[in-house]
């Protein structure tokens, strides 16, 4: 074997392995690992929700509640009347975290959305599935 051969064939491996390494750029580039949808293997029985959504439903205070889920969020949808007071919409917290399992509540993140004709709606809360309690966040309005 001569000179220029062996020259070719580590130029051959050096371009190969280039060209893996350009490979697995991209590969990771579109498939981070951070990015994959995080499954939760804890479900959430429908009569459980349907429970919850019954109760919200049945406070003088409720016009309607609904709920959606997504992989990791479990979001409530509540309307609410006019003469709601600010201490009632948050207690409905309590009814969500009452009625779910503990491994529900350590496993999803829950997030209730409060609209109406008040002053301080729309209001969010949030759950953390690490924390022990909601996080309200309300409109103040424009007051000056």
């Amino acid at each position: 074997m001569g000179k220029d051969h062996k020259v070719a064939i580590i130029t051959s491996v050096i371009i190969i392995c280039l060209l893996l390494l350009s490979i697995l750029a991209v590969y990771t580039m579109f498939n981070p690992k951070g990015s994959k949808s995080r499954q939760i293997d804890v479900e959430v029985s429908e009569e459980v929700i349907n429970s919850i959504i019954s109760e919200i439903t049945s406070s003088s205070f409720v016009s309607s509640a609904k709920f959606e889920k997504n992989e990791t969020i479990l979001k409530f949808f509540i309307d609410v009347k006019s003469d709601s007071k600010e201490s009632d919409i948050k207690a409905l917290s309590n009814i969500i975290i009452d009625k779910l399992k503990k491994e529900v509540t350590t496993s999803y993140d829950i997030e209730i959305y409060v609209n109406g004709d008040l002053e301080i709606c729309p209001m969010i809360g949030y759950h953390s599935k690490k924390a022990l309690e909601f996080t309200w966040v309300l409109n103040k309005g424009d007051k000056e």
